[in-house]
């Protein structure tokens, strides 16, 4: 893991290199094992490097082909390196390094762009074809690693993080009004959008050919989700899926440093750490809990340092906990905002306060992030699949889930009477879930696996963008066996039934949406894969409830984080002024403290929005 920047123009070498130089040094907690630039005719490349594969000078970024003179740099972890560097030994290519980032070249220099499509692994990466004259940009499967990029007076200009792209002195951050509302409405963007004008996000599977003399952009999709559904039977299924598990779990356990493990109550995490344990002689994982006197009942659910501690005792780790109150929270909201830079999905406080702990003790760390998303593990959201009749009605209501910040009158009044509001949340939605609709063909029902394949282009993406921020903010990789290549595959070939008992009587509310103040929990979500993970784990935890993870904001926002609430988030030289009626949001918040109605998910949203213009938008365009 590292941090990459770069820029393609037509600038003076020194022009280039300067920006390089200062896009890198905003993002050496990516990387503070050295970091370098590399000028090459119309192409500036930078990185700063996080040593994990190979820890020798040699296997220093920007590196150069030797046989090419080809340079890239590269952030992430290819898995299967071994095997693409031993293909390429058979053919005769020697190398210099033990590292995956020269496997990466050697691999192009070798099969062209057609490379990635060999690639099992989280990656972000940028090489400049120095004979072809031109840049190669690419993104692993579903978007682990983030990469920003903006198009601007004759330049194109990427890095790993946004505060990168400003850095550079080419790109002022302003606020996209379109992505303020798009926030509000799901809490996340959708896409390549970002909160700030002008800045997208490369997309997630792809590759794209830059000309580096005209600036012209040919993209592809080389991977996409898409349901092929399995013959094998049942029992074949099961047994095709732990074997891949413990494969993800072995190839990412693979490095020069030691790897350990996040550790929470839920069974994915909890599995992942067993597995490893026997990898290694003991590994060291890491809680986070929450100070929970005075909270309410629904809240006391989210500690869960009970639970994992029973199973590091069971796996003999290492393990380490920190436990958060909401005076932490107000004492790290400036220095969380600057590494989040825009706010996405829920809180990711708490990733980046574990990661701070953890990145005390190690570099790398385990996370079992993704298994509910591939497995159906959040039974609460698919009651529109079971109770629709038709595609349309099944639109209509699974859009009203995900409409969820706050009610459609409420948002209307919030933001309505914005003359530059061209944004249409409906039409967004349909578009991506007529997309995938069209990829679902051969399910024996198309609702849920479309809402499946919605969630990891949509919830799943904005997640692990905040994960990533949250721990490489302090110079810490996370890796996620359940997301790798062979899983997702069998993922999409598993039908519905295996993964989820469908009741139609689900709750359709999610804690804390527009007013909603009941904790939704099931344990009937991702069935096959609590099967294959129940031997790892106590049966209190493979049987155990599914619930979100969230810190007690319920709670919090009503006692010693109300003052600041009023005083500066919705005060008088309040940023979000320029973008919503603060009257409206004023009454919302109200209802809130007075405890008539639950609106954490809302006032977090004002919560995040607010640090991102006023303290991470302010500060990068300083």
């Amino acid at each position: 893991m590292c941090g990459i920047a770069g820029i393609i123009s037509e600038d003076s070498e020194q022009t280039k290199e300067v920006a390089c130089r200062r896009m890198i040094e905003s993002l050496l907690h990516r990387g503070p094992d050295g970091h370098s630039v590399a000028i090459k005719d119309s192409v500036g490349l930078a990185h700063a490097r996080l040593a994990i594969v190979d820890l020798s000078v040699h296997a220093n970024q920007p590196m150069r082909s030797h046989a090419t003179g080809a340079i890239i740099v590269f952030n992430g972890e290819i898995y299967n390196y071994k095997d693409i560097r031993n293909e390429l030994l058979g053919k005769g290519v020697s190398f210099k390094t033990s590292s995956d980032t020269e496997v990466l070249l050697s691999a192009y220099d070798h099969w062209g762009e057609q490379f990635i499509e060999k690639l099992n692994g989280i990656f972000a990466f940028a090489i400049h074809d120095v004979r072809r004259q031109c840049v190669l940009l690419a993104r692993d499967r579903l978007g682990v690693k983030p990469l920003y990029w903006a198009r601007e007076a004759g330049r194109i200009i990427f890095g790993s993080e946004i505060k990168a792209l400003a850095a550079s002195g080419f790109v002022q951050l302003r606020v996209d009004q379109n992505a303020f509302l798009e926030y509000l409405t799901f809490q996340n963007n959708f896409q390549e959008r970002t909160l700030f004008n002008k800045v997208e996000l490369f997309p997630a599977g792809s590759i794209a050919r830059i000309e580096s003399s005209a600036l012209t952009v040919s993209m592809r999709k080389f991977w996409q989700a898409s349901f092929l559904p399995s013959k094998a039977s049942a029992q074949d299924i099961k047994t095709s899926l732990h074997s891949a598990l413990r494969s993800a779990v072995s190839s990412q356990t693979q490095a020069d440093v030691p790897v350990n493990s996040f550790l929470s109550g839920g069974i994915d995490s909890c599995a992942i750490a067993a597995i490893a344990s026997k990898n290694f002689d003991r590994i060291k994982t890491f809680t986070c809990g929450f100070m929970l006197e005075g909270v309410t009942a629904n809240e006391q659910l989210f500690d869960e340092r009970l639970s994992a501690e029973s199973v590091a005792a069971k796996i003999g780790s290492e393990h380490y906990e920190t436990v958060l109150g909401e005076h932490d929270f107000l004492a790290d909201m400036h220095e969380w905002a600057w590494h989040a830079e825009e706010p996405r999905v829920g809180s990711s406080f708490p990733n980046f306060c574990v990661s701070r702990l953890a990145a005390k003790f190690t570099k790398v760390c385990l996370s079992g992030t993704g298994g509910d998303e591939l497995f159906a593990g959040y039974p609460w959201r698919y009651r529109p699949a079971v109770s629709s009749s038709n595609w349309d009605e099944f639109v209509g209501s699974y859009y009203g889930y995900w409409n969820r910040m706050v009610s459609a009158s409420d948002l209307r009044a919030l933001v309505g009477a914005n003359e530059n509001n061209q944004y249409q949340s409906q039409a967004v939605f349909r578009e991506l879930m007529d997309s995938a609709r069209k990829r679902v063909e051969g399910s024996g029902n198309q609702f849920l696996d479309a809402s499946l394949i919605f969630e990891l282009e949509t919830f799943l993406h904005g997640l692990l963008i905040s994960e990533d921020k949250a721990s490489m903010a302090h110079g810490l990789e996370v890796r996620v066996p359940l997301l790798d290549n062979s899983i997702i595959d069998l993922a999409f070939s598993i039908p519905a039934e295996m993964k989820v008992s469908m009741q139609a009587n689900a709750s359709a509310g999610t804690y804390g949406s527009a007013g909603v103040s009941v904790m939704p929990h099931y344990a009937t979500g991702k069935k096959i894969l609590r099967e294959v993970l129940s031997p790892y784990v106590p049966e209190a935890i493979s049987g155990g409830r599914k619930q979100g993870f969230s810190p007690p904001f319920e709670t919090w926002f009503r006692r010693d984080l109300s003052g600041w609430i009023e005083g500066e988030v919705l005060g008088s030289s309040s940023p979000l002024r320029d973008y919503l009626d603060i009257g409206v949001a004023s009454r919302i918040w109200r209802e809130h403290l007075s405890g008539e109605k639950n609106h954490r998910l809302f006032v977090w949203g004002l919560i995040a929005l607010h640090l991102s213009i006023a303290s991470f938008m302010r500060r990068a365009n300083a």
